[in-house]
């Protein structure tokens, strides 16, 4: 699930280097007109968004990342059902495609594995964050969102096994882009994936061919 977060502000800023701090710091705090004493690089706009917003958008993403399937994927789905020659394959997609409406419908997640959350940021440059740090307000979203979602608490502490009874700390991945949006997309991640994973070592002179092998493999 993804959110576009454009309720934020747009407020004016200078921006300067950093042998113009202290001159940004007075300016701050005195007002005044500008004179040779400040050095000011240029003018610019930024969006200022709140953390409140990004944990309120989180809550809902988890929510619904668990309940609602995409309709893409439900399309798909139909697709296949119609495509499907076999008894098995079109009982699959059958049970799928219910599973996913009861889920809907009743807002109760589709799997029993509500997985834990990875988060995709995309920040603008331009985007300034207010009344919190990013990656608390992200984990103040999950913890909220699997507490009203009823959704099951998967991580624990790597060394006690500990359960933090929260889902947290979600994974988050940041990528800073331009512009002044702030775009967030839940991905709740299953652990039975991890079960089937696999490690090698591949030494360069395999190339594309080694990775292949290995995945055809396994």
């Amino acid at each position: 699930m993804t959110q576009l977060i454009t309720k934020g502000k747009i407020k004016s800023a200078y921006t300067f280097n950093k042998t113009d701090q202290w001159d940004a710091l007075f300016w701050g705090i005195y007002g005044g007109q500008r004179n040779k004493g400040f050095r000011f690089r240029e003018f610019m706009s930024v969006r200022e968004i709140k953390a409140s917003d990004i944990t309120d958008t989180v809550r809902m993403l988890c929510i619904e990342a668990n309940t609602d399937l995409g309709d893409d994927v439900i399309h798909a789905f139909e697709k296949g059902l119609k495509e499907e020659e076999s008894p098995t394959g079109k009982a699959i997609f059958k049970a799928l495609l219910e599973n996913a409406r009861i889920a809907r419908d009743e807002k109760v997640p589709m799997c029993q594995d509500t997985g834990f959350a990875v988060v995709f940021v995309e920040m603008g440059q331009e985007v300034v964050i207010s009344g919190g740090a990013m990656d608390d307000a992200i984990n103040e979203g999950v913890r909220h969102g699997y507490k009203e979602g009823f959704l099951r608490k998967s991580i624990c502490d790597p060394f006690t096994r500990q359960n933090t009874k929260d889902n947290t700390p979600a994974v988050i991945i940041t990528d800073i882009v331009e512009g002044d949006k702030f775009k967030i997309t839940i991905a709740p991640k299953g652990g039975g994936s991890e079960n089937m994973s696999r490690v090698t070592m591949l030494t360069p002179s395999g190339g594309k061919e080694a990775v292949v092998d290995f995945i055809v493999q396994r």
